[in-house]
């Protein structure tokens, strides 16, 4: 019996030391990129890669498409400015969601344009407007 839980012993912990150090995860990256539809209308398109869609359940899916609320601001002199609305745009691409989000025309100044992610990685994006 002894002689059966030394070998036992031996064998779990020859087989740690063989599976190496844990790796560690990748960042989960995202791409967002903006462009001016209007002079107070921004379409905000969120790149989201297949391997990173795959692992996301159905109900951070939905949030990402119908709940932005406070994800899409300018921050210029005066602090941050959100949309008047923030409107999801229904593309049939599931690579990608998109955001239309109209701004008061007075908060628009030398404003930078953001998008704080709050259901894939907590980054704040800030976005080249083309």
């Amino acid at each position: 019996m002894r002689k059966k839980l030394t070998l036992s012993l031996l064998a779990m912990a020859f087989f740690a030391s063989c599976a190496g150090p844990a790796k560690k995860s990748a960042p989960i990256e995202v791409t967002v990129d903006a462009v001016r539809m209007e002079p107070d209308v921004y379409r905000v398109t969120l790149h989201i890669p297949r391997n990173i869609r795959e692992k996301l359940d159905t109900k951070t899916m939905e949030n990402l498409a119908y709940r932005p609320d406070s994800s899409i601001y300018l921050k210029g002199e005066k602090g941050k400015a959100y949309p008047l609305y923030i409107e999801p745009v229904a593309n049939g691409n599931t690579q990608e969601i998109v955001y239309l989000a109209e701004f008061d025309q007075e908060d628009r100044g030398n404003a930078k344009l953001f998008y704080a992610d709050k259901y894939i990685n907590q980054k704040i994006y800030p976005l080249q407007i083309r």
